[in-house]
């Protein structure tokens, strides 16, 4: 069930950044912010696709229930989670090569910032007491877009 329940979403992320490797790689940012500002847009419809899904991916990575599923889903799980991580890494290095952000390890850019976005999501969804709706979550993830795109963006 819970395999079933992150297909979409993982489906959904790989054909979001397949576009921006595509856009990347024809040469159409031409600045790094537009292209973090299509990153931080697939956390977020990442999220949005389904955040109950979402709630639950994290509850069992966070408490490690992940590794009490089978092995051929839990792999197959871990291998749709690479894929876009994967990605990510790509992008943020042929970024790096075409100047649009400033050099450093494409590998701890990309965890730090999903460990991040994961991090404010579940603080603020701990924050709301149980609401559906919390006022401070997309404040939060906007600021932290802004601090991420300020730091690595070259020329900013």
């Amino acid at each position: 069930l819970f395999f079933l329940l992150m297909v979409p979403v993982f489906e959904e992320s790989r054909r979001w950044m397949d576009r921006i490797e595509k856009r990347l790689e024809a040469k159409k940012y031409g600045d790094g912010k537009a292209l973090l500002k299509d990153l931080f847009r697939v956390l977020y419809k990442t999220y949005a696709i389904d955040p109950d899904a979402f709630k639950i991916v994290q509850l069992f990575q966070h408490t490690g229930m992940v590794w009490e599923m089978n092995e051929e889903t839990r792999t197959a799980l871990f291998e749709m989670g690479r894929y876009n991580f994967v990605a990510g890494r790509r992008i943020v290095e042929e970024a790096m090569q075409q100047g649009l952000l400033r050099k450093m390890n494409a590998h701890r850019l990309v965890d730090t910032i999903w460990g991040a976005f994961l991090g404010i999501v579940r603080l603020e969804d701990t924050k709301s007491a149980g609401r559906k709706k919390n006022p401070h979550l997309k404040p939060t993830l906007h600021f932290f877009e802004e601090l991420v795109t300020g730091a690595i963006v070259r020329g900013e």
